[in-house]
């Protein structure tokens, strides 16, 4: 019994690696995710986008920042 759950352990471990590791490195997303953010805020305005970089933080969830450049700026928060 020992032997199996040191094998089972051993798979998971291996699984959890590979799962993590694009996380742990801060690896880019495949750049159609990127493409279709930046569509979708460039779309019917006149706002582009400048700096545009989307992380995996978990198996279905991504995190974006970027930078905005704009003819019409408005305060934070309006």
């Amino acid at each position: 019994m020992g032997i199996a759950g040191a094998a089972l352990v051993t798979r998971w471990s291996v699984g959890l690696v590979f799962d993590s590791s694009s996380v742990l490195l801060d690896c880019q997303v495949d750049s159609s995710i990127a493409e279709s953010i930046s569509n979708a805020i460039e779309r019917e305005s006149t706002d582009r986008v400048f700096d545009l970089h989307v992380r995996r933080i978990g198996r279905d969830y991504y995190a974006a920042e970027f930078v905005i450049v704009s003819d019409k700026p408005r305060e934070p928060g309006s």
